[in-house]
């Protein structure tokens, strides 16, 4: 989709009337007449402007089928892009189980309900169609969750890996989210930027997803020491993720070539360390690893920059000689 930046005066008509022109050209193109409706979506500062009419509420309806019911039955439509989901089913119990499944995917609310039937509905504000926001919001849960698990093993505070699980259900909200406003259209821009959008969701998702194994190895491990060069290798891995989220924060190329060479810092330092663990250490070291593998591939996943995400340019350029030299490292330390 071509983008062509270009500026608009405010006007003012009456008293409380603020009016913009509409660009020639494209008025022009969709051969527009005076009187004719536009679609008027707000995207948070962003207003966009179609000549399609506005997408209408969808419905989606489901017979639940005898058994247990799956959270997949309601978050499935959800992601899709429905806006009303209605259920019918035969056992009432499932109507407790479909309640408790409303609880992880946000704004959803039960509207009706009997003994045999059920429709929720999604009331998402405009604040929570900012997809940016939300993957903001993502990062941040993500770099919570790394917070909390190098505290609690250096403080040797097992209890307080708990607090791992109730993160990671709010990463898979937030995800379920993303993945609804990117079937929503509410990604705006070239569809390149839809899929990378998608890409970045599931691939945080994955990397939380990651801590309810290596909590789970931590509390096998309890009571006994955890290798200090397995420590260390977790404080690297926590420093690249934060490098990764200061760079969708605030894109730079130095931080691009950080990130692409953290595959290789590890390769060699790593190899002997399984060695060195014993069972839920290499578990936790297996995980870490897939952790940073996660991280390194990140950003190019789907072969968009975030630079040109985010302030609508062209992919980074290549850097120059001296940027390459002083790009920045973190030196893996195994002891």
């Amino acid at each position: 989709m071509n983008q062509n930046l270009m500026n608009r005066k405010i006007n003012r008509v009456g008293t409380n009337t603020l009016t913009v022109s509409l660009p020639r050209s494209w008025v022009k193109k969709h051969k527009l007449k005076q009187g004719q409706e536009l679609s008027v979506t707000e995207y948070g500062k962003k207003i966009v402007f179609s000549v399609e009419p506005a997408k209408q509420e969808s419905t989606y309806s489901l017979q639940i089928p005898e058994g247990e019911f799956l959270l997949r039955y309601l978050e499935r439509p959800y992601i899709a892009g429905y806006d009303e989901i209605k259920f019918t089913f035969k056992n009432y119990e499932i109507l407790v189980e479909l309640q408790e499944a409303i609880q992880r995917l946000i704004g959803v609310d039960i509207v009706q309900q009997d003994s045999k039937s059920c429709t929720a509905k999604v009331f998402v504000t405009e604040e929570m169609k900012e997809i940016k926001k939300t993957m903001i919001s993502v990062f941040c849960t993500v770099k919570m969750m790394f917070d909390t698990l190098f505290d609690s093993l250096k403080k040797k505070n097992f209890e307080n890996l708990k607090k791992l699980k109730s993160l990671d259900d709010s990463i898979s909200r937030l995800t379920s989210l993303s993945l609804r406003l990117i079937n929503k259209g509410n990604v705006i821009g070239e569809i390149r930027s839809s899929v990378y959008y998608a890409s970045l969701s599931r691939e945080l998702e994955h990397i939380g997803d990651q801590f309810s194994f290596i909590s789970q190895a931590c509390e096998f491990q309890k009571g006994d020491e955890i290798n200090q060069e397995l420590f260390n290798f977790l404080d690297f891995v926590k420093k690249r993720f934060e490098l990764l989220y200061d760079f969708y924060i605030k894109p730079k190329w130095d931080k691009v070539h950080f990130l692409k060479s953290a595959r290789n810092i590890y390769k060699t330092k790593i190899h002997g360390l399984f060695k060195k663990l014993n069972y839920n250490e290499a578990i936790i070291l297996q995980r870490l690893l897939g952790m940073l593998s996660d991280i390194s591939y990140l950003k190019a996943s789907t072969g968009l920059s975030l630079e040109a995400l985010f302030a609508g340019k062209s992919p980074l350029r290549q850097p120059t000689i001296k940027e390459n030299i002083n790009a920045p490292r973190i030196k893996y330390q195994g002891k």
